[in-house]
């Protein structure tokens, strides 16, 4: 029964951790037909601002920018050429306190080297989910639908063996109730013949004192017995003697 308790926890085990795995298999895919629908609606609306219905929807003011359209940089937005004239120059280090400062030190600008570009390497976290920013309206809804369809068929697959567990941990029960329920008849059984032995030993018992007591007679009537016939054994043997004696008298 200790077995069968411990095999009955352990299917209830996997069943609720099956029943967490299936709730977050729903959630992704509630997650995943939300992202779609939501992609849906992108396309949608991108199909509906290149329509006309959406100039109606637009403020006079607002025109439509060309494809061909590249914003320009203004005027004051040009780098300098030289370098802003200071205005305070008695803050400006003439060639002798540079040198001072310096150390005598003049940099070489043709020996300093470019560092080259370093790429970050992608963490493990970010390669399971790596995608393209460019990628395609198509090949995302095809992607996500294999994402669903992989999710669905998971949990088709974790409710067969939530069924299948859920079975088993019936078959569990009825089998541990049915132990119990022997265990309480032979328990019965052992406590009624219990009683009947200790019955019996009571009886047996009660003969042994009994027969006993029998025995502390007898052995009294023996003793007196015993005593009765020695001394009928005592009165005769001085009977004889006494008649010997005579007989000796006797000329």
């Amino acid at each position: 029964m200790h077995k069968s308790e411990l095999e009955r926890d352990r299917l209830a085990m996997e069943l609720e951790e099956e029943r967490r795995l299936r709730e977050t298999l729903e959630h992704r895919l509630a997650k995943q037909k939300m992202s779609q629908n939501h992609n849906n609606t992108d396309i949608s609306v991108e199909q509906f601002a290149d329509s006309s219905q959406l100039d109606v929807l637009k403020t006079p003011d607002s025109k439509r920018t060309p494809d061909g359209f590249v914003a320009s940089r203004s005027h004051y937005l040009k780098d300098a050429e030289f370098c802003p004239i200071p205005e305070n120059l008695g803050s400006v280090a003439d060639e002798d306190l540079w040198m001072q400062l310096n150390k005598g030190c003049i940099t070489d600008l043709d020996m300093l080297e470019m560092t080259s570009d370093f790429k970050c390497p992608p963490s493990p976290e970010d390669t399971t989910a790596v995608v393209p920013l460019e990628e395609p309206i198509d090949v995302r809804c095809l992607r996500l639908e294999t994402a669903c369809s992989s999710d669905r068929q998971q949990l088709e697959d974790s409710k067969a063996r939530c069924t299948t567990l859920e079975k088993e941990l019936e078959l569990l029960k009825e089998e541990n109730s049915s132990l119990r329920q022997e265990l309480s008849k032979s328990k019965h059984d052992t406590d009624h013949e219990k009683e009947g032995l200790l019955k019996e030993l009571e009886t047996e018992k009660y003969k042994m004192e009994e027969l006993k007591q029998d025995i502390r007679l007898f052995r009294q009537a023996f003793s007196q017995r015993q005593g009765h016939l020695t001394s009928l054994y005592t009165k005769s043997k001085a009977i004889v003697e006494n008649c010997k004696a005579s007989r000796v008298a006797l000329p």
